[in-house]
């Protein structure tokens, strides 16, 4: 979270800033093609703009909540497999896409960043273990209703990104739980069930 509010902060007093981080470390078909996967570890640290934009600053203070629900390994595991994994099969659905629309192969040309993926997988995974079942269940329907009215309404391929990093999201919470990948303390189990002898850890 530092990290990212950090640069927000140094793009916004150095807009060139940005425009070094984005060709240095944004992401595209091309430098994805050629191996160059470093980006995919740092352009989630930075956003599409310079400065402070979107729903980005309020998403990032999501970050600090998950770590304190699920523990410090989820959260990252969360935050970068819900950027990679939404990341990588939206930038080559646009490459092949590309081959008979212009919009999509420009979209998949152009350098990009940004923590939107990676915050909406973290707000899913935060909803996924929330203290109770109908605040999980509220919360899931708010989260992807938003999304998917986007999709509906808006259609671009972020909004694609963003839904799909949201199931993303879920997915690694989940597998997260069953492999012990939380922390010592998150058991969603006795959180959800708070059936024996009225403990829960929720």
């Amino acid at each position: 979270m530092a990290v990212i509010v950090g640069l927000q902060v140094a793009t916004a007093l150095d807009p060139g800033l940005h425009a070094w981080l984005t060709a240095h470390f944004g992401v595209d078909w091309d430098t994805f093609q050629r191996g160059q996967w470093y980006r995919l570890a740092v352009s989630p640290l930075f956003q599409h703009g310079p400065g402070f934009s979107g729903l980005n600053q309020y998403l990032v203070l999501l970050l600090p909540a998950l770590e304190w629900r699920a523990g410090s390994r989820m959260t990252l595991a969360v935050f970068w497999l819900g950027d990679w994994l939404s990341t990588v099969p939206i930038l080559v659905l646009l490459r092949v896409a590309g081959e008979w629309r212009a919009g999509a192969l420009a979209a998949a040309e152009t350098l990009d960043s940004g923590s939107s993926s990676a915050l909406f997988a973290v707000a899913a995974a935060l909803v996924w273990v929330a203290p109770r079942w109908w605040l999980r269940a509220m919360g899931i329907a708010g989260l992807f209703g938003f999304l998917a009215c986007r999709v509906v309404c808006y259609g671009k391929e972020f909004d694609w990104q963003h839904l799909l990093a949201a199931g993303v999201g879920i997915v690694v919470t989940e597998v997260g739980w069953r492999a012990s990948i939380g922390s010592a303390g998150w058991t969603r189990g006795a959180q959800s069930a708070g059936t024996s002898g009225g403990n829960s850890n929720r």
